[in-house]
């Protein structure tokens, strides 16, 4: 039988089995991806499988880093956290024990079902550069990288440990942030700036009036002020669709739409990150007053990335 755990030392084989007569067996699914259904994440090769099975996916999959000395950890017990080798008569894909009624064929010939561990469930964000909104940042997906720790087996000729074992990466994706706002934003009289399309909303909250005021700014001399945590306030949010104007001068605010995503905007450094320029000029019976938003952080959670060295947030006009 063909079976190689990879990434772990022979040396680490032999001196972990109970049984000196044991043969020690190889399992190797390194190239392979890893897939889920329901509340199974698994690594399909040939007539091999290796199999988690968790209480929710959703409760150990998260779209989230984690942080460096804080992975998730779910302790192995046998029944609803649950670690499985199979080796199977033939070929076989996900639909071996992911569809309701299991298909009779390939046949189970082999199986050792972990009897005691933890697995461990790190997360990273995917980053790529933003193509649309230069020097900026999408999160395209999550990494989620799973090992074994102290895993026991139980196999037909005995028992096995390995005290680390690589499961590998489970990918997930992320919807795309469009960020296609039209220039034009406007104001509420609580302070709040915003702009918007039906599925997607910027807001300046408690925002500093005095960058509107009503005078010309000299060439490549605009206003300034700092993104912050009480004035000047930064949220993107997404929504399923349905939002209208209404939505955001109303008070209290409408719970529907429900936003899917919320992102807030980290606090600004002078001269260096989230710093809101404001250029001023003159336009029939009033002032144009175009808004920047110069090398924005957004954060939700652990996740976070730079919105653009230079985003444009929208155009409001003031009256004389």
């Amino acid at each position: 039988m063909k079976k190689v755990f990879a990434l772990v030392l022979f040396c680490v084989f032999f001196a972990s089995c109970d049984d000196g007569d044991l043969t020690v067996d190889t399992i190797d699914f390194s190239t392979v991806n890893a897939a889920s259904c329901e509340n199974l994440i698994y690594k399909v090769s040939s007539n091999e499988a290796l199999i988690i099975q968790l209480p929710t996916l959703q409760a150990a999959i998260i779209n989230d880093p984690t942080l460096e000395s804080a992975p998730r950890i779910f302790e192995i017990n046998g029944t609803t956290t649950r670690v499985i080798y199979r080796s199977y008569d033939g070929t076989i894909s996900g639909s071996s024990f992911c569809a309701s009624v299991p298909p009779a064929n390939p046949v189970v010939q082999e199986e050792w079902t972990a009897s005691s561990g933890t697995i461990e469930i790190s997360t990273f964000a995917v980053k790529t550069a933003n193509a649309n909104l230069e020097g900026g940042e999408k999160i395209t997906g999550y990494r989620h990288q799973i090992i074994f720790r102290n895993i026991t087996f139980d196999k037909p000729d005995g028992s096995q440990l390995y005290e680390v074992f690589n499961f590998g990466n489970y990918n997930t994706t992320t919807p795309n942030l469009s960020f296609t706002f039209t220039a034009p934003a406007d104001r509420c009289d609580s302070g709040r700036l915003y702009n918007w399309t039906s599925t997607e909303s910027i807001i300046l909250d408690n925002f500093d009036n005095s960058l509107l005021a009503n005078e010309v700014t000299p060439l490549d001399q605009p206003r300034t002020a700092l993104l912050g945590t009480e004035s000047n306030i930064l949220t993107f949010s997404v929504f399923g669709g349905g939002l209208s104007s209404s939505y955001f001068c109303a008070n209290p605010q409408p719970v529907t739409p429900e936003p899917i995503q919320v992102w807030s905007g980290a606090p600004g450094t002078p001269n260096v990150s989230g710093v809101i320029e404001v250029h001023t000029t003159t336009t029939s019976g009033g002032f144009i007053h175009e808004i920047h938003l110069r090398n924005a952080t957004l954060r939700s959670g652990n996740s976070e990335f730079i919105l653009a060295d230079d985003f444009l947030f929208g155009t409001i006009i003031t009256n004389n």
